[in-house]
């Protein structure tokens, strides 16, 4: 009888041992998104500013996003020439001393014409209503396909994706896309928030 005790007991140390040390040894995967969304953003325009020359890779992009291979989501984003029907608008600036090939900007509202941006501290908690996207042609020298995926990440920031660092085989990748398209990761993020 005492003998087994003596196995009881320290199976259970090794098995309590085990259970206290493994949570310090796993890794959470990074979020792609955050728990905010775009607000009414299944079925949205947008607007591409007359400077900015990205005509094609624009929508080539937007096609990503809207029939991504071998996937569904509710997403419906049309272009209009109509800015203040938009609720996502491209704009291109050169800055070839920067490493960013673009950047992204939410908006949770306009007052009085002044535009009230959605800070990330917030995004967990809020809906924004509009995103603003900014192409640096400074840096886009790069192939028509990886144009397009850079501007298809920009476009999951409007919808509430999240920039990761520990994931090159998502979209939400924040360095230099090794998938060109939409990831399925982010395919059911956009299934989740906007299927309603």
């Amino acid at each position: 009888m005492i003998k087994l005790s003596k196995k009881l007991i320290l199976s259970c140390m090794i098995v309590l041992a085990i259970c206290l040390g493994l949570p310090s040894m796993v890794n959470a995967a990074e979020r792609i998104s955050w728990n905010g969304r775009l607000s009414t953003g299944k079925d949205i325009y947008y607007w591409i500013d007359p400077s900015c020359t990205y005509t094609v890779s624009i929508p080539n992009a937007v096609k990503k996003i809207r029939y991504p291979s071998g996937m569904w989501n509710p997403i419906v984003l049309n272009k209009t020439s109509t800015k203040s029907y938009s609720k996502m608008d491209f704009y291109e600036y050169n800055d070839i001393s920067s490493t960013t090939y673009a950047y992204t900007k939410l908006y949770k509202a306009k007052t009085n014409g002044t535009e009230n941006i959605a800070y990330l501290s917030e995004l967990d908690s809020i809906e924004w209503v509009y995103g603003k996207i900014y192409i640096n042609d400074g840096n886009m020298a790069v192939d028509n396909d990886l144009k397009s995926t850079i501007i298809l990440h920009e476009i999951c920031h409007v919808y509430g994706g999240k920039d990761v660092s520990d994931n090159p085989n998502t979209i939400m990748y924040g360095y230099t896309p090794v998938v060109r398209g939409l990831t399925s990761d982010f395919n059911s993020v956009l299934v989740q928030k906007y299927n309603y």
